[in-house]
C-alpha cells in the first residue's frame, strides 16, 4: 500500500547504488530511477548529490529519511494487524544484533520460531550498535515484534 517511490528511496539507501536496488526491488535501473526523480520533484528537492564516483544522500533527504522509514512502518504494522485479525498470523519481525548473537544464538530461536509461524518473514541486521542503528529498516528499533502476535502464541 506504501507509495512505491518510498520503497525505492529506502532501498536506494541501503544499497547505496541504483542498480543494486533494481537488482533488490526487481526492477529496472531506469524505473528506480525515474521513482526518485518524481519523488525529488513532489518533494521539490534534491534527495541524492549524483556523481561519477557515486551517490550520496543530500542533507535534506538525510532529514527526511527516517519520516519515509515511519511511513512505510506504519504501513507494514497496518497490513500485519490485518492478517492478524483475518487469523493468518503473518508479518514481518526485524532484529539488530552482534556478530557473536548472530552466530550463536539465534539460529536456534529463527529455527524454531519459523517452524510454528512459517509466514512470518524475519530480517536480520548484523553489526556494531552504531552500524546497526543506522540501517533504515532498523532506525526506530532493534528488535521490532508486534505484541498481537505475542499474545496468540
Amino acid at each position: 500500500m506504501t507509495n512505491f517511490a518510498y520503497k525505492v528511496f529506502t532501498t536506494v539507501v541501503t544499497q547505496q547504488s541504483f542498480y543494486k536496488a533494481s537488482l533488490q526491488l526487481n526492477v529496472t535501473p531506469s524505473a528506480v530511477s525515474h521513482s526518485i526523480n518524481q519523488l525529488e520533484t513532489t518533494l521539490g528537492f534534491p534527495l541524492f548529490i549524483r556523481s561519477r564516483t557515486g551517490m550520496r544522500l543530500t542533507d535534506d533527504g538525510q532529514y527526511i529519511l527516517p519520516y519515509i522509514q515511519e511511513i512505510i512502518n506504519a504501513d507494514d504494522k497496518l497490513l500485519q494487524i490485518a492478517d492478524n485479525i483475518k487469523g493468518l498470523h503473518a508479518g514481518n519481525i526485524r532484529i539488530g544484533a552482534f556478530s557473536s548473537v548472530c552466530v550463536n544464538w539465534l539460529p536456534h530461536i529463527i529455527r524454531s520460531f519459523s517452524q510454528k509461524y512459517p509466514k512470518i518473514k524475519i530480517a536480520i541486521a548484523q553489526g556494531s550498535f552504531s552500524d546497526i542503528s543506522k540501517k533504515p529498516m532498523l532506525e526506530k528499533s532493534i528488535l521490532v515484534l508486534q505484541h498481537s502476535l505475542l499474545m496468540k502464541t
